[in-house]
């Protein structure tokens, strides 16, 4: 079964269920931004410390802050210092992104209105481009999981150059009406965002380790602190073969699959 859209219905299923997952995060973080004018940061901050000391992210809230700071308080206190970055410009963008991509990939949707389909997916890409920024310049000023980690810094801004050249490449297409092209890149750009999509699966697994003690560590303090930034690499790392896999070698198969048989589009429109 699939879109009109050539889009596997087994993917549109998977966006789905990832978009909601990221749309729960997304709605967490926003609360934790509420929180901050019941009290002054600092002291805020004394409390998140005094209550978090001590005690493993991986073993006792979802972290999808995924690091803490060097004081021990919860990564977020970082983000909530940048409003404007973190939350005008990453995460307002990541909840329509987040509503858009699984949108995008719907034939009924397209079918149903072929020009909100267009100004949708306006919307969908120059929201992609806010995220991809926003995400290489918190961790360009040493905001995020990366603050520490290289190979967390050079995976982001990896994945970001990649989340826009895929971008541009559907556009492109579209543009040209090439439309075999642009479904190609359309999925592979929403499998490069839903990277983060599987990186909180990866997470909430890692989480789900230690509080049932199979994955856990004596260690305190700073070496508690590395593992949990080691973590978090990791399961990015994780998030982003899962997702370029199933896309590369599941789904965009039975996509070229179909418009071998089909035929729809011009001789062109070539992989």
């Amino acid at each position: 079964m699939a879109s009109s859209l050539g889009v596997p219905a087994s993917a549109v299923i998977t966006a789905s269920a990832l978009s909601a997952l990221l749309l729960t995060t997304a709605s967490a973080q926003v609360r934790i931004l509420m929180m901050i004018p019941s009290r002054p940061y600092d002291l805020w901050r004394r409390q998140a410390v005094q209550k978090y000391a001590g005690r493993s992210f991986l073993a006792f809230r979802p972290a999808f802050d995924g690091t803490r700071l060097h004081d021990g308080a919860p990564q977020f206190m970082d983000y909530v210092k940048h409003p404007v970055l973190m939350y005008g410009l990453h995460i307002i963008p990541s909840v329509l992104w987040s509503i858009a991509a699984p949108l995008q990939l719907s034939a009924d949707v397209r079918k149903m209105s072929p020009a909100a389909h267009r100004w949708l997916g306006t919307a969908f890409l120059l929201s992609s481009l806010s995220l991809a920024g926003s995400a290489a310049s918190m961790h360009a000023m040493g905001v995020g999981a990366g603050r520490r980690s290289i190979v967390m810094r050079v995976f982001v801004y990896s994945l970001a150059i990649w989340f826009i050249y895929t971008g541009w490449r559907a556009y492109d297409a579209a543009r040209k009406h090439k439309y075999v092209v642009h479904r190609l890149w359309v999925m592979r750009h929403v499998a490069a965002g839903y990277t983060v999509g599987m990186q909180r699966v990866f997470l909430l697994v890692a989480i789900l380790l230690a509080n049932t003690g199979l994955y856990t560590s004596s260690k305190s303090g700073e070496a508690m602190y590395a593992k949990e930034r080691s973590t978090f690499v990791v399961v990015s790392i994780l998030g982003f073969i899962a997702s370029f896999s199933a896309m590369e070698y599941h789904w965009l198969p039975q996509l070229q699959q179909q418009q071998q048989s089909k035929k729809s589009d011009s001789p062109s429109d070539k992989y």
